[in-house]
């Protein structure tokens, strides 16, 4: 499965160890709210910009599923029914 992980906060740096190292999914890289990210590397993973971006990742990089990764359960909640 080829994924990406929104929010890359020290959440979403741990969900990207947890995935790496089950070695079952492709981490494509990140999305985050966060503008002075965009562009970045976070943890070796690219952080592509914000939620808006998730229709063009399906269809570039063939992203098939979102990992949210906050902490918060309010926005944890939120981001995952945007990203539905």
């Amino acid at each position: 499965m080829n994924c990406i992980i929104v929010g890359c906060g020290g959440h979403g740096r741990v969900v990207l160890d947890v995935l790496t190292a089950a070695g079952e999914h492709d981490v494509a890289g990140f999305v985050d709210s966060n503008p002075a990210l965009f562009g970045r590397r976070v943890d070796g993973k690219p952080v592509y910009g914000n939620l808006s971006v998730l229709d063009e990742l399906k269809r570039t990089l063939d992203v098939d599923a979102a990992v949210v990764a906050i902490g918060n359960n309010g926005i944890r909640r939120e981001f995952s029914a945007r990203c539905e």
